[in-house]
């Protein structure tokens, strides 16, 4: 599993030293998490490549058209949940970012090894089931395995000797056993794979997760700090996210606003001159 939450180390030191190809989906907060990366890559004089991505069609077309130029894809709010490597086959030396506040995310894009990266927010937690629980090599191998035992005896062969009798019973019941052991992890993967998927929600806005990285290269600013705050307005004002969690994210920016926004003459006693304030509103 490729899940990647220093997002400037494992991210965008990765990206920024070659052409990158953006797709972004078309709503608030991709288009401000856009303009935040495309602001660090005009600062580091990165060549990007940004296309508008509405469907999994159009994503599978765009990346067709432009994956010949780039060794780096960063996926905006879109492909998350499409299992990408089947979608886009890409060549080897192509490694695909996803950034995407949608959940849940496909879970082979998570558990592939070598180029699906899941970039998050540091710190955090990705809500995923156990790979042993969902992809079973061991399972396959012993189906593999019975398989070419069953066609390695025959019944004469077996039944040549006085054990072949017991020998046959042996394997009759070690497979019986094998049987109702896959039986009952395919019956479980299918339960865990239903509570994984039953529900759609959003996560932290692909926003926060960008501005954080300018942050952490010490590039933000007011504008880039407004880009961040729209984008986590638009996930209340279209209910992907609640009121709680707008909160607890909204007093999480609020060292942000202090410090972009205290003048050199301010001392340590006024930093509550500014702070954002939340009251109920009833209709």
């Amino acid at each position: 599993m490729v899940v990647i939450d220093r997002v400037k180390e494992d991210f965008y030191q990765r990206i920024s030293s070659d052409h990158v190809l953006v797709l972004v989906y078309p709503d608030v907060d991709s288009l401000c998490a856009c303009k935040i990366l495309q602001t660090l890559f005009k600062a580091d004089n990165t060549q990007y490549t940004v296309v508008c991505v509405s469907g999994i069609s159009q994503l599978k077309t765009a990346f067709t058209t432009h994956h010949d130029k780039v060794r780096s894809v960063v996926l905006i709010n879109c492909g998350g949940g499409a299992k990408l490597i089947e979608l886009l086959q890409p060549e080897e030396h192509i490694c695909i970012f996803v950034v995407d506040s949608v959940r849940p995310l496909e879970l082979d894009n998570v558990y592939n090894k070598g180029q699906v990266h899941i970039v998050l927010r540091e710190g955090e937690v990705l809500e995923i089931p156990d790979f042993d629980d969902i992809y079973d090599s061991d399972q396959q191998a012993e189906e593999d395995g019975e398989e070419e035992g069953e066609e390695f005896f025959s019944d004469e062969e077996v039944e040549d000797s006085v054990t072949g009798g017991k020998r046959r019973r042996r394997e009759g019941e070690a497979s019986y056993e094998a049987r109702r052991k896959r039986h009952l992890w395919r019956r479980k993967r299918e339960e865990i794979l239903y509570k994984y998927s039953e529900f759609n929600y959003h996560s932290t806005a692909a926003s926060l997760v960008l501005y954080e990285l300018a942050w952490r290269l010490t590039r933000d600013n007011n504008e880039l700090l407004w880009l961040a705050i729209t984008g986590l307005t638009e996930q209340l004002l279209h209910e992907k996210t609640d009121r709680e969690m707008y909160v607890t994210e909204m007093h999480r920016m609020q060292p942000h606003v202090l410090r972009l926004n205290r003048s050199e003459e301010e001392t340590v006693s006024a930093i509550n001159t500014m702070k954002i304030n939340f009251v109920e509103e009833y209709p």
